[in-house]
């Protein structure tokens, strides 16, 4: 079982490659590559123009503003039902990555795609993603949380794969709108990857039920029951 040690050493080493891939961009190490993939993406979405609506519904209902309000809704959720430091986390984690996504944006001051969407340009910073950020956060809390409280082997793979399945979703969808570049997208799951992390070294890991189970106490019956079968044999 990981300790809050390790999961602070984890985000530190995510906080890391944040800034060495910033870094990289800066001195254009990666430009070619990262260019010839976020075009070719943009130009196979133009080509079937179909596609378009659907960008767009997913860049709007995966928005990052929105994405936050989800997990602030989710923690209402658990805190209702007495999961308080659960409720913490993943409120902490929301918010935390909305608005240091916005500071490391202005920070690296990357300009968009040339080839974006012309629909709603956007003209914000485009390293590290938003979108990607939000939507990495919110999946990974989902997966945090389910491993944390249910023992089923089918529901622990269903909640990973749908989640994983959606983050797949928002990242060709900011490919193919020509939003962002593929560095941008790992920058914001890096940013937010490293932001759970820090908040289970803070908030402590959630215990899974495994070991909740393990700790409950013995049932008072037992012992009598092993008095009552000890006498019988007496």
């Amino acid at each position: 079982m990981t300790t809050r040690r390790d999961h602070l050493h984890l985000a530190l080493l995510c906080f890391g490659l944040l800034g060495a891939l910033g870094l990289a961009i800066e001195l254009g190490l990666l430009s070619t590559a990262d260019a010839q993939v976020s075009s070719d993406a943009r130009s196979w979405a133009i080509e079937r123009p179909w596609l378009e609506g659907p960008l767009l519904a997913v860049e709007w209902v995966f928005e990052a503003r929105t994405v936050m309000w989800m997990g602030v809704v989710l923690a209402g959720v658990l805190l209702v039902r007495r999961h308080a430091r659960a409720a913490v986390l993943v409120a902490a984690v929301s918010v935390a990555t909305r608005e240091l996504t916005q500071h490391a944006k202005a920070l690296f001051g990357r300009d968009r795609p040339l080839w974006q969407d012309t629909d709603h340009l956007l003209g914000s910073g485009s390293y590290p993603s938003g979108h990607a950020a939000g939507i990495v956060a919110l999946a990974g809390l989902l997966v945090v949380l389910t491993f944390a409280h249910t023992r089923r082997t089918e529901t622990r793979r269903l909640v990973s794969v749908a989640a994983g399945a959606v983050v797949l979703l928002v990242f060709a969808d900011r490919l193919m709108l020509g939003r962002h570049y593929v560095t941008d997208l790992l920058g914001g799951a890096l940013l937010s990857t490293g932001l759970i992390l820090v908040g289970l070294a803070i908030v402590g890991p959630l215990r899974p039920v495994e070991m909740q189970q393990r700790r409950r106490p013995v049932s008072s019956g037992a012992p009598v029951a092993v008095g009552v079968l000890v006498s019988r044999s007496a």
